[in-house]
């Protein structure tokens, strides 16, 4: 009974890896609006009744699937950065982890960086839906930590966050929409490197 029960565990977490991936690659590929749940269901072979059994729409599916892979993403840069000391390293080695696993599926590059601006429309009716934050909080933790280790002057941690994620936001969005998916290997580098030293001239 226990191995039926841990087989339908495991087809049923099969089925919902098949439908993320699908979920990703059908908005990344035709956007939002013009991919529906049949979409989605036949790229995951699946029926599309067995969409709603995980989510109610396609809004919700958009959201949980997003969610999900911010919440995938994150964890494997957490652990990544985990014993490192030096606050600095730290931002460096985010980047770094960040636009090497977004970048090896180019699916989800687009999707991360083109359906987290949805029309105002969504965020109307979904104002709880801040996809991003999560990224947000973890640099403005590592920002006051550079702070008060004496690695930054005191800056707005809020603002900086913001200002440097934009930074590696725009580099993915122009990576995105290149034929060519230019290596991006060093640009983070230098990217903090602008951030921590500014544009002094010595």
């Amino acid at each position: 009974m226990a191995k039926k029960i841990k087989k339908v565990d495991q087809n049923k977490a099969k089925k919902k890896k098949a439908i993320f991936e699908s979920a990703i690659e059908n908005f990344a590929k035709n956007g939002f609006h013009n991919t529906s749940m049949s979409d989605i269901a036949k790229s995951a072979g699946v029926a599309d009744g067995t969409l709603y059994l995980y989510y109610k729409n396609k809004d919700d599916l958009m959201i949980k699937v997003f969610n999900e892979m911010v919440d995938e993403k994150l964890e494997l840069i957490q652990e990544a950065i985990k014993d490192e000391k030096n606050p600095l390293e730290k931002l460096y080695k985010v980047f770094e982890y960040h636009i090497e696993l977004f970048t090896n599926n180019p699916d989800y590059v687009r999707f991360f960086v083109q359906e987290v601006r949805q029309s105002p429309e969504f965020y109307d009716r979904f104002p709880d839906f801040h996809p991003i934050n999560k990224y947000l909080s973890l640099l403005e933790d590592l920002i006051k930590e550079c702070v008060d280790k004496g690695y930054m002057k005191q800056i707005d941690p809020v603002l900086a966050a913001k200002i440097l994620y934009g930074s590696i936001d725009f580099i993915l969005s122009e990576w995105s929409l290149r034929k060519d998916n230019l290596p991006l290997k060093n640009i983070y580098k230098n990217v903090i490197d602008i951030f921590h030293n500014g544009m002094r001239y010595e």
